[in-house]
């Protein structure tokens, strides 16, 4: 494609501002929900470590300015959201994390400032594979980088913990970074793969989200069910431990007796009475058909003390029973 160096920086600058910004959306949403369950440590932390040789090579290579200022902004925002990882999900002290992102900091300055003086001073004398060496171990770790995050998919069953914005804008970045190369008269084969990856890798996990999330919530639907049944036979079975059945008694007397734990005491009382009373019938039937001799104590009309025996007293005795 013919040179164009206006369409070159145009879609160069948009594409740069979107990788800018592209980490944002997901550093708020960690902060916000104060985890980062679900995003892989690995990912950010990869990511940071390329852009050491992302920025070398593409400063290097005197690209564009916005494509130049990209992987600087996207390596500092992949080293705070590494760090964000380090402090939620393994405990890592706010000084530490401070203490690992300033130091992330100068390595990163010292290593590119180095890496850029040092390929070209190769380039004045002809050596040009270093360049493409920085180049192709971006591409590669920045490739590389998604596999964690991968693994943290297929160990959850679903996308979780990333912000879908995050990486919308990441593959918008990439296309219009892409876009940009055709613009020059030599294609930058390392660039045109690194971007390639990005919107291709960014793309599989955009798919997995929409694939696997409705799946996820109609699983964790079943389950619900599953634990709402189970909770109600529990329930129906409390029910009919608290339930009545009704008792004779007595003569012909009907009363309800709780059929539980604690009403076995009941129970019993129910059939001691139930048996004196029963004791209590018998005892009047013999004195009435057999005359039994039953001492019978009580007081006399006058209210003196009389004793007799059962046939001279067997209608006091029944009445004295009664």
């Amino acid at each position: 494609m013919k040179e164009n160096y206006a369409v070159e920086n145009a879609l160069g600058t948009i594409g740069a501002v979107l990788w800018m910004v592209q980490i944002l959306p997901q550093i708020i949403k960690s902060h916000r929900e104060k985890t980062t369950k679900g995003l892989s440590a690995s990912l950010m932390f990869i990511w940071a470590l390329a852009s050491f040789f992302l920025g070398a090579y593409i400063v290097a290579q005197k690209l564009s300015i916005p494509l130049q200022i990209q992987p600087q902004a996207f390596g500092v925002l992949a080293a705070v959201s590494w760090c964000q990882c380090l402090h939620y999900e393994r405990g890592y002290s706010l000084k530490s994390v401070w203490a690992i992102f300033i130091a992330f900091c100068c390595v990163f300055a010292g290593f590119e400032a180095g890496s850029v003086y040092a390929l070209w001073a190769g380039q004045r004398n002809g050596v040009e594979w270093p360049v493409l060496m920085y180049g192709y171990i971006s591409a590669v770790l920045l490739a590389v980088a998604l596999l964690p995050q991968y693994w943290e998919i297929y160990k959850y069953r679903e996308v979780i913990g990333i912000s879908l914005l995050f990486m919308v804008v990441d593959i918008l970045g990439g296309v219009f970074s892409f876009l940009s190369l055709f613009f020059r008269n030599d294609l930058d084969i390392a660039a045109f793969v690194s971007y390639s990856l990005v919107v291709v890798l960014d793309g599989i996990v955009v798919i997995l989200y929409f694939i696997l999330n409705p799946i996820a919530e109609r699983r964790r639907a079943r389950q619900a069910g599953r634990h709402s049944d189970s909770e109600a036979k529990i329930e129906g079975s409390s029910s009919v431990g608290m339930s009545t059945v009704p008792t004779l008694v007595g003569h012909g007397l009907m009363i309800d007796k709780e059929v539980q734990g604690d009403g076995d005491r009941r129970q019993d009382n129910v059939r001691v009475d139930s048996e004196m009373e029963q004791s209590r019938v018998d005892d009047r039937d013999k004195m009435k058909a057999g005359g039994a001799e039953v001492e019978v104590h009580g007081p006399d009309a006058q209210g003196h003390e009389t004793t007799g025996s059962s046939g001279e007293h067997s209608e006091e005795s029944v009445k004295t029973i009664k």
